[in-house]
């Protein structure tokens, strides 16, 4: 199928005999949580003209994934199933790199406290209809500026250097 998804998790596997006939569109999303390590393709199998080896389409996917380290991504291709998550006083730098979100309720949440740096990132679907977007949770009881230690209580999102936030129901709320 055109823009089709496969996702498969944990230990999932998707096992081709041979002489079978695979026919993966080129636009197909496969979406392995272990890499080729979930694809067992046997010598002999037949791919017709048009469609494309499995191994040529599978991406790295994150399954409801949480930030709980400051980390950087840089220059990567993510697929996100379900929520991106940055846990309070964590960041997530995401340089120059591009997050596919397959669910249509996928998001990001960025919680109080937490700070989300998208530095020329390009965050989209992953041509299965709009994602949710970007919540940044917050304390209305508390002021949008960090305290005197540098605290902030509430989300931080900074989108800089022609970021993008493209196909998503409300890009940021």
């Amino acid at each position: 199928d055109d823009c089709g998804i496969l996702e498969i998790n944990g230990n999932g596997k998707l096992i081709v005999r041979s002489g079978a006939t695979l026919c993966i569109s080129p636009n197909a999303v496969l979406a392995f949580e272990n890499g080729l390590q979930n694809l067992i393709m046997e010598s002999g199998v037949i791919i017709p003209s048009g469609y494309v080896n499995p191994s040529t389409l599978i991406n790295n996917t994150l399954s409801n994934y949480t930030i709980n380290t400051n980390t950087t991504w840089t220059s990567e291709n993510y697929y996100i199933n379900g929520n991106l998550t940055i846990e309070p006083q964590k960041m997530l730098t995401i340089q120059s790199s591009t997050l596919n979100f397959i669910d249509k309720n996928s998001k990001i949440i960025v919680k109080p406290g937490a700070k989300l740096i998208l530095d020329g990132a390009t965050l989209t679907n992953a041509c299965s209809g709009p994602w949710q977007g970007i919540q940044v949770w917050g304390d209305k009881n508390h002021s949008q500026y960090p305290d005197a230690n540098g605290n902030y209580y509430q989300g931080y999102l900074e989108i800089k250097n022609g970021a993008v936030i493209e196909n998503a129901v409300c890009a940021v709320e």
